[in-house]
């Protein structure tokens, strides 16, 4: 994933640091697409594979993700995710034809073997889940958070983006929850299988488009996490939790503008403060694409 260097813009003068680089990056990458420097003749697909690890006797999560870690140095297709009881894996980009969703499935499963025979030894299972019933809101402080300075970057970042003292979540389903949290960290509640799509530039419009209207149904069928704190909140109660945040829409990283024209729309740009870039970048560039 690159180096991961990180620090939080503090002053007036690292901000305009910050969006002079993110300009310039911009920039590069339209000099990119305007002379052809990305592939245009063949359609790849990958995936991320997140998980929760569970203590095989209470089935509640295990925290123990660095230990794993340190136990599988020789594999370096497994990562951290934000809490200390997430697991994420890689899985190799392959050309979009033939068998390749067999070769994808096959290559993940493998790779979950492996990690579970890890695991094994740690009194662990892996659970491929949307959100794990057995999760209490004390397991998500931030004693929990997985000890990476990026982690602690994107909550304090996150935290500085707060309207009113505390995060707030409202599901209503069989059963209503009310719940108000200190910790962005209600986010690693989350976990799914993430696919991603290497199109031409010239597609990536219509395609993005294509799979911003799928994503919600395909989401509704596929998934299952009726229990989020011990209630019962429906089929789908991730759809909800990941927007009730008491952050403003415009605020999120992954807030995007509908794709029009330009395939700069895609650029993986994390915009630390929207409200001073807004008066200095267009439209187009407000994401960081979820594709």
């Amino acid at each position: 994933m690159g180096e991961q260097k990180v620090s939080l813009v503090s002053d007036q003068k690292q901000m305009q640091k910050f969006v002079k680089s993110l300009l310039n990056d911009v920039t590069a990458l339209e000099h990119m697409l305007d002379n052809d420097w990305f592939e245009s003749d063949v359609i790849r697909i990958g995936a991320e594979q997140e998980m929760v690890m569970v203590d095989k006797t209470t089935f509640k999560p295990s925290l123990v993700a660095m230990e794993a870690l340190d136990k599988m140095e020789h594999y370096p297709w497994v990562e951290t995710e934000l809490a200390k009881f997430n697991l994420e894996t890689n899985i190799e980009p392959r050309v979009f034809e033939k068998d390749c969703f067999t070769l994808l499935e096959n290559e993940n499963s493998d790779k979950l073997n492996k990690i579970q025979e890890v695991l094994d030894t740690m009194d662990t299972s892996i659970v491929l889940t949307g959100i794990l019933p057995t999760l209490r809101k004390y397991h998500l402080e931030m004693e929990n958070l997985t000890p990476k300075k990026r982690y602690f970057a994107l909550m304090e970042a996150l935290d500085k983006q707060l309207i009113g003292q505390s995060y707030e979540l409202r599901i209503l389903g069989i059963d209503e929850l009310l719940v108000k949290h200190s910790s962005p960290l209600l986010e690693a509640s989350n976990t799914s299988f993430q696919v991603h799509l290497q199109v031409a530039p010239k597609d990536f419009v219509k395609m993005y488009n294509i799979a911003q209207a799928l994503a919600g149904p395909t989401m509704a069928i596929s998934a299952n996490s009726p229990i989020v704190f011990g209630k019962g909140c429906g089929m789908k109660p991730e759809l909800h939790y990941s927007n009730n945040h008491s952050i403003p829409a415009r605020h999120m990283t992954t807030c995007v503008s509908a794709a029009q024209e330009s395939v700069l729309v895609e650029i993986g740009c994390t915009i630390l403060s929207w409200r001073y870039t807004r008066k200095t970048l267009p439209d187009s560039v407000y994401c960081s694409a979820v594709m």
